[in-house]
């Protein structure tokens, strides 16, 4: 289901279900892009793609919020 959400003088759009988060998406720029214990799903070059999209869907000067997890690799900087 979409929102939206008055805050004062901003919108804030949510979205549940990822064809209406699309829908919003490509309506019209944003502020701010909130991502949250999504992307360490992807595969790498997926990761890529996502952030690069929603870099894309930021109006200039706008902010992007990425909280995940992040974990080791066999061979990677963590390993000593």
């Amino acid at each position: 289901m979409q929102e939206l959400l008055k805050d004062s003088d901003r919108e804030i759009a949510t979205a549940s279900d990822p064809e209406e988060a699309l829908s919003l998406v490509r309506s019209r720029p944003f502020d701010l892009v909130i991502s949250e214990y999504a992307l360490h799903h992807l595969p790498d070059f997926w990761k890529a793609v996502a952030l690069e999209r929603m870099a894309g869907f930021l109006r200039p000067g706008g902010t992007l919020r990425l909280r995940d997890l992040v974990r080791g690799r066999p061979g990677g900087l963590d390993e000593e």
